[in-house]
């Protein structure tokens, strides 16, 4: 659909001063994708850092001892706590490290089922709200106009779908990314980073907007 200005007999009944535009409601969208983006790729960046040990400071060895590395320090103390337990500790924190991460794996499909069919139904229902109305778009939309009550409505759903199938995929990637900091299993990292792009491919615009509303306008 071409943007362009609403005639007058387009605009009348239509526009209402002050309410909804294309533009803001896809500008919102994008600064609220940048933050949901962002904070994955710095939560990895962090997770990564400590998965690689680079924040353990040297132990100071006294007298006498040997010198040990940080890892050997963290390692002593877990073996420790699993002999006192017993082997059924060390085969249940065996057991979890394996079947964890087959987890993250699972969480991230559902997660990206859910992020596609969420929102489909999400715009379905929003078109059909609108369709009960028995409005109709104007054929040549500005995106910069204030929209009618309705047509607010309209918009700011179709946007909610998207930022909700955000929020899905970056809830998988957070609970992928815990999982590699618990299990230490670096190609967590991978549905993480998917998470991040599906987020980030799904960025709001306002030539998507557009199309979207161009079968209302010929409805």
């Amino acid at each position: 659909m071409s943007s362009g200005n609403f005639s007058g007999e387009q605009f009348a009944g239509f526009a209402n001063p002050g309410g909804v535009t294309i533009k803001s409601a896809v500008r919102t969208g994008q600064f609220i994708t940048l933050a949901l983006a962002k904070g994955v790729i710095f939560f990895a960046a962090i997770v990564l850092f400590l998965s690689w040990g680079e924040v353990a400071g040297p132990v100071v060895p006294r007298a006498g001892d040997a010198a040990m590395a940080p890892g050997d320090v963290i390692g002593d103390g877990i073996n420790d706590g699993i002999d006192r337990e017993g082997p059924d500790a060390a085969k249940r924190q065996s057991t979890s490290e394996n079947w964890l991460p087959w987890i993250g794996i699972a969480v991230f499909v559902v997660a990206a089922t859910a992020g596609v069919v969420a929102p489909a139904v999400m715009r379905s229902w929003a078109i059909h709200n609108f369709q009960q109305t028995c409005q109709q778009l104007p054929m040549s939309i500005d995106p910069a106009m204030p929209l009618s009550h309705d047509a607010g409505q309209l918009v700011t759903r179709l946007m909610a779908s998207t930022l909700i199938s955000q929020a899905i995929f970056e809830g998988a990637g957070f609970l992928n990314l815990v999982l590699l900091l618990v299990t230490g299993q670096i190609f967590l990292v991978v549905p993480a980073l998917l998470a991040v792009f599906a987020i980030v491919v799904q960025c709001p615009r306002t030539s998507t907007m557009l199309d979207r509303l161009e079968p209302l306008a010929r409805a």
